[in-house]
């Protein structure tokens, strides 16, 4: 089923000059403008002290999602990257590293995640625009299916943790 789906997303690519650069841009590009609206949201109208735990809220997520469990899934799991696997070349430049979990995907699903308990309606947005993000990389040839979805439970499920964890701390403002 994953190399279906991959199939029916990736048939996409190559099919216009105008729908290529649309792909490169939601899959290269789009990142970069998350990650500053992602700060401007953190640091936007909030105390001091609430922007400082905000930040870090979002920074263990993130730490979390793909500097550990990224990394330890894919030490485990070596799976390659479609473009490797069906020897084409990808519409993005990537790396030929193990693709099960995406990377993008935990760090954007995190990152929406933790703005969601932040403002709700921005975390939702994040949410949609990184799936945007996942399938464009899919259609670019750089991810399978299934690399975005566990990419996804694994941003989601870090941010969740890193939440339960900071609720059990005391607040300094509590006091």
């Amino acid at each position: 089923m994953d190399l279906s789906v991959f199939n029916f997303l990736h048939s996409w690519a190559g099919l216009s000059v105008t729908g290529d650069w649309f792909v490169v841009v939601m899959a290269r590009y789009l990142p970069w403008g998350l990650v500053i609206a992602a700060l401007v949201l953190i640091f936007k109208g909030n105390s001091r002290v609430k922007r400082i735990e905000n930040l870090i809220f979002v920074a263990l997520a993130l730490l979390l999602s793909r500097g550990f469990l990224t990394e330890i899934i894919r030490y485990v799991v070596e799976r390659v990257r479609p473009f490797v696997a069906l020897g084409f070349e990808p519409l993005v430049e990537q790396s030929a590293t193990f693709a099960l979990p995406s990377g993008h995907a935990a760090i954007f699903f995190a990152l929406a995640t933790t703005l969601w308990f932040v403002d709700r309606k921005w975390g939702y947005w994040f949410g949609v625009l990184a799936l945007v993000n996942g399938v464009a990389r899919v259609i670019a040839g750089v991810h399978w299916p299934l690399d975005i979805v566990a990419g996804a439970v694994v941003g989601i499920v870090s941010a969740l943790l890193v939440r339960v964890v900071l609720k059990s701390i005391p607040s300094r403002t509590a006091a």
